[in-house]
Parts: C-alpha cells; structure tokens; sequence
C-alpha cells in the first residue's frame, strides 16, 4: 500500500518504511510528523484518487533531522559590463521517518510556532472626551463697580449724538456729489444726441448714393439692350428682303 502526499509545494510517494527528504519543516527532531493532505491511495489493486485529498487517510512518521543539501555554485556573468559573480547556495531540508498510512484522525502537530502563543496585539479605545461645558458663575459686583459702569453708559450716550452728527454731515457730502454727478449726465446728454443723429445720417447718405448709382447702372443696360435688339431686327430685316430678291 503507497499514498501520495503534499508536503511543501511537493508531491512525494511513499510507503510505511520510506525515509524521504522534505521541505525544511518547523518541527523539532524526534516529535512525530502527521498529514492528512493525502492525494492518492493505492495498492491491493485499487486506487483512491482524491478531489483533491482523500478524506479519512492520514499518514504518520517522526522527523529525523534537519539538514543542508550539497552545495550548487551560481555564476553570474554580462558580458562588457565587469560583472562576475559567484556564489554557493545549500538548500536545507528535513529527513522524514514513513511509520503508518492508515485511516483515523489527525492529531495536531507540535511546531515551534503552536508552542509559542501569539501575543494579540491590545488595542486600547480611548474614550471620547466630553467637552466641559463651561459653567457661569456670577458674581456679586460692588458698589463702587456699580458707579464705574454708570460712569462707562454715560460716556456712551455722549458719545452717540456726535457719531450721527458726523453720519449725517457724511450723508450731506454724498447727497451733494450725486448732484453734481446728476448735472454732468444732463449736459452730456444733448451731445450724445446729436452724434447719435449725425451718425444716423451718413449711413442714410451712402445708400443714396449707392441707390442712384444702381438706378444709372440699370438705365445704362437697358439702352444697350435695346440697341443691340434694334440691330438683331434690322439684320434680320435685310437677310430677308435678300433672299425674296433671290427667289425672283
């Protein structure tokens, strides 16, 4: 009986008994090894092909030891531009024990990663600050404030009347410019009359002139035309009276 299993990207063939090289695995030496990612049963005449795995199949073993491969150089090279490199490479590995293929559950494997809890990262919410409302407090104000506020309004009251004495000479001032500005409008606009008409009255001369010209124009052609009728009739005329003159 063999299976075919994944392991690392890789499809490996085994049996119970097998040793076989993997990807290097994060499990220490000596702990057992479990998969269920089983692709393939066969064996006994008959085969169990998985879609893609074989449900209920495990295969089991125990991890050897982890290891580096021989070594493979590289060498770079670009020609005309002095580049040469060289350099090895060892890919490592982990040697696998193939104990049992069989049916069953799998059991969790141990790994460094399982072993060393992952510490969840606390986020801590601050909480929203609530904005203090500031709270109004009054005051007891004294007597001698008491005066110095009637002192402050009386102050005030005086100053007002100037304020609107000054707003309405500032008024005044405005009132009188708008006048003056009136007046300058008025005597303008007799001068913009009278440009208006003068220059209504030069389109009206040019298509007067233009007009005659066209009336002389037409008298012209007329007269040729006539003319030239005149002459066709008289030739017409003359051929005529020829050829009677023929025929008799």
């Amino acid at each position: 009986m063999y299976a075919i299993i994944e392991c690392g990207g890789k499809q490996y063939r085994v049996q119970e008994g097998d040793l076989i090289r993997v990807e290097k695995l994060a499990i220490e030496v000596g702990s057992n090894f479990t998969t269920d990612k089983v692709l393939m049963i066969g064996g006994d005449n008959k085969a169990i092909v998985g879609t893609p795995y074989v449900p209920g199949y495990v295969v089991t073993g125990k991890v050897l030891n982890h290891d580096k491969d021989k070594k493979v150089l590289v060498f770079h090279y670009k020609p005309k531009k002095n580049i040469r490199t060289r350099y090895g490479h060892r890919q490592p590995f982990t040697s696998l024990l193939i104990e049992q293929i069989q049916k069953g559950k799998v059991d969790p494997v141990e790994t460094k990663a399982e072993k060393e809890p992952v510490k969840e990262a606390k986020v801590e919410v601050e909480p929203e600050k609530k904005e203090a409302k500031a709270k109004t407090t009054v005051k007891a104000v004294p007597a001698e404030a008491e005066v110095e506020t009637a002192k402050s309004t009386k102050a005030t009251t005086t100053a007002k009347p100037k304020a609107t004495t000054a707003k309405a000479t500032t008024t005044k001032a405005k009132a009188a410019t708008s006048e003056t500005a009136a007046k300058t409008v008025k005597t303008a606009k007799p001068k913009t009359a009278a440009s208006k008409t003068e220059s209504a009255a030069k389109p009206a001369a040019a298509k007067a002139v233009k007009t005659a010209k066209a009336e002389a124009a037409a008298t012209a052609t007329k007269g040729t035309k006539a003319a030239k009728s005149t002459a066709k009739t008289t030739t017409t005329k003359t051929k005529a009276a020829k050829t009677e003159n023929t025929e008799a």
